[in-house]
């Protein structure tokens, strides 16, 4: 990932360069590490959108492993339906994103014009 080029010169110019390379690796870092410690994160990010649906993709990461998930959320009523969703293993997780994805609907139903938002990521402590 490119830094940007801080426009001061010399010490303080590579000194502030530094510091700006220390804090983008370190939000990468975080984006890229989404199994918590403990409980389950919970990702809804927005694929596409048609007239009539709203095509998300959802994951589920515990401690040790991830879920993956497709759902598409109806633009009439905000009707869920899970598209794809992993076996058995995933199966708990099923509810929290479907739970997740209708309060989603709700809002996105609440906005004029109609907006999708592209991404939704909650914790539980399951």
């Amino acid at each position: 990932m490119a830094v940007p080029q801080a426009p001061a010169t010399g010490e303080l110019g590579a000194a502030l360069r530094h510091s700006l390379a220390g804090v983008v690796c370190a939000i990468t870092s975080a984006m890229e590490d989404l199994h918590p410690s403990a409980g389950v994160r919970i990702l809804l990010e927005l694929s596409t959108t048609d007239a009539a649906l709203a095509h998300y993709r959802a994951a589920v990461y515990t401690p040790k492993t991830r879920f993956d998930y497709r759902l598409d959320i109806a633009a009439s009523d905000g009707a869920v339906t899970i598209v794809e969703s992993p076996s058995a293993p995933g199966e708990p997780f099923l509810e929290f994103v479907r739970a997740m994805a209708r309060t989603l609907a709700k809002d996105a139903l609440g906005t004029s014009p109609l907006r999708w938002p592209r991404r939704l990521l909650r914790w539980r402590d399951k």
